[in-house]
């Protein structure tokens, strides 16, 4: 005997609203995904101006601009190693260097991505210490321990929902109260 089974009252019509809505869905994030580029390339213009075209093309002018006077070319050059060029595992120190030392907040936020993003069962315990101190340290911008604590997460294997990244965004919500200490101490003791 066979499984086959004629369609339910309904089934058809339930089916053809999913995929409608399955549909629509997915071309709303489309939409989103595109403005999310197009938005991304702005900031990666504003922030290196006539060297971004260079730099999508050349990795080399890329970690030259780490070395630039201007924390505004150094942050659109993480920015590129971060979210356009392969991780690459020789640059761990450099980064760590520039987290450590960089004058510029925002370029050390990025080294601190950067990091992340070259993460191995080797060293994720000691990302994880790195990124539990920056967010637990008030002496740290509001974007940099907002970073440090969702690095965290990502490193933990969590993700952020929308919502939360939403009210991390909020300037006016006091982001101590959007951490999780408890999580954060229960992952990576104070020391």
């Amino acid at each position: 005997m066979s499984d086959f089974e004629l369609p339910r009252d309904g089934d058809d019509e339930d089916r053809l609203e999913l995929r409608f809505r399955f549909d629509s869905e997915t071309q709303e994030l489309r939409v989103l995904l595109s403005k999310l580029k197009s938005r991304e390339y702005d900031i990666l213009r504003h922030l290196l101006g006539d060297r971004l075209d260079v730099m999508l093309e050349s990795r080399a002018a890329t970690l030259d601009g780490l070395n630039d006077a201007s924390a505004s070319i150094r942050r659109g050059a993480l920015s590129l190693l971060a979210h356009h060029w392969d991780p690459d595992p020789a640059m761990e120190q450099r980064y760590r260097q520039m987290l450590a030392s960089d004058p510029d907040t925002d370029v050390r936020t990025v080294a601190l991505v950067c990091l992340v993003k070259l993460s191995n069962a080797n060293s994720k315990d000691d990302l994880c210490k790195i990124c539990a101190h920056i967010a637990r340290d008030s002496a740290n911008t509001r974007d940099m321990r907002g970073v440090a604590y969702k690095s965290l997460l990502n490193l933990k294997g969590y993700s952020m929902k929308i919502s939360m990244c939403r009210e991390f965004l909020n300037r006016n919500v006091d982001l101590d109260t959007l951490i999780d200490w408890s999580w954060v101490d229960s992952v990576v003791p104070k020391t």
